[in-house]
């Protein structure tokens, strides 16, 4: 079962510390790039390759998909539904920021098949809002919240980020007990990350905001898994939770190393054993596309062994972690003898866990997962 991934890159302005293909554009732009985004579906189902592809989950994300007009959402969703094979009733999210959204706009999206929204709350304190340069304020939050569950949104997730300049553990601790307080299905949680090409990257370097300390950020990791599962959701990867049943579908797929197309600019594709990405470009991926050609910029083909390492990686961030008798039928190679004494020495120092023929990523082990998986690549 493949997953379909759909990137609308438009946001009322940019994050400080977002490096994704989005930002601000005019009226005309979006309605040529959502033209274009569609004639790709077209083009890509001619090609043999991605023809017999059965799907199982659709994620519309950006940017901030909700800045454009349900109609256009609902559109992209009918397209592909029409276009390519999908088996049973798939799961079809779209990425919301709270002030981009109401009751009667989730009412639409829903009515067309969409059934799980991810909303953008980030924080629920307006010093946090503000220190992430968000639009929006914690009442937006809420308000979105309910207007997703008066649309009987089947799944609504809620991201929310930690470790911004100047937050202490104290001020995450009230925000996720605010977000749990509100009862959604699934809640995503990500310790801030920033690249080199951020705005907020270049302000911690100059010193004009100071991040928390390793150990500030640690007390709130330690803290989000044991208050989530102490309120009754089930950690299912390193950053994810959800009530049961409630995961998010398409990136189970992403993690199981299944095939995914891209669409949209900036877009990556995965199928097997292709990988290709779009342009980045907005004017470029829509001449391409109006002109009847691929919008992939870059393309590469993996080998045995380098898909094997991959999946490795990307299975360790889920709790469930690795059988190791079904990787081995499934890639052809035994794990514990490919790696050797790395995974042993992980083993010992605490990080990893083998009990009943499933390798797993300790507590301990999550805390430090970059740096573990990082000796796997």
């Amino acid at each position: 079962m493949a997953g379909m991934y759909i990137h609308i890159p438009f946001c009322t302005k940019k994050c400080p510390y977002c490096d994704f293909v989005s930002g601000p554009a005019s009226p005309e732009t979006k309605k040529r790039y959502l033209h274009a985004v569609r004639q790709e579906m077209l083009l890509a189902a001619e090609r043999p390759m991605l023809s017999g592809l059965h799907f199982g989950s659709i994620f519309i994300g950006g940017g901030t998909p909700t800045t454009v007009q349900a109609e256009e959402i609902i559109s992209l969703v009918d397209t592909a539904l029409e276009t390519f094979l999908f088996s049973g009733t798939p799961e079809i999210t779209v990425e919301a920021n709270p002030e981009t959204v109401s009751p009667a706009y989730l009412r639409e999206i829903v009515c067309a098949g969409v059934n799980r929204v991810s909303i953008g709350a980030q924080d629920f304190a307006d010093k946090g809002l503000a220190a992430l340069g968000r639009n929006h304020t914690v009442d937006q939050v809420v308000a979105a919240y309910d207007a997703a569950r008066a649309a009987k949104v089947p799944n609504v997730n809620l991201d929310l980020i930690y470790g911004w300049p100047g937050q202490s553990p104290e001020e995450w601790m009230k925000s996720l007990e605010t977000a749990v307080s509100l009862e959604p299905d699934h809640i995503s949680c990500y310790e801030l990350t920033l690249e080199d090409c951020t705005a907020m990257a270049g302000e911690v370097a100059a010193g004009q905001v100071v991040l928390p300390s390793e150990r500030e950020v640690y007390a709130m990791t330690e803290f989000v898994e044991e208050f989530l599962q102490e309120a009754g959701y089930e950690q299912y990867e390193i950053s994810n939770f959800c009530k049961p049943g409630m995961e998010c579908r398409h990136n189970i797929n992403y993690w199981e190393n299944g095939a995914y197309l891209g669409m949209g600019a900036g877009a990556v594709s995965f199928v097997p054993p292709k990988r290709f990405e779009n342009t980045e470009k907005l004017s470029r991926f829509i001449e391409l596309i109006f002109g009847g050609k691929r919008a992939s910029m870059y393309a590469e083909t993996l080998g045995p062994e380098a898909r094997f390492r991959e999946a490795v990686i990307l299975a360790l961030r889920m709790n469930r972690g690795i059988e190791l008798r079904k990787f081995r039928l499934r890639w052809g190679y035994d794990l514990m003898l490919y790696y050797g004494d790395r995974v042993s020495e992980m083993i010992g120092a605490g990080f990893l866990n083998l009990t009943g023929g499933r390798l797993y990523l300790t507590r301990q082990g999550r805390r430090v997962a970059n740096s573990v998986l990082s000796r796997l690549v």
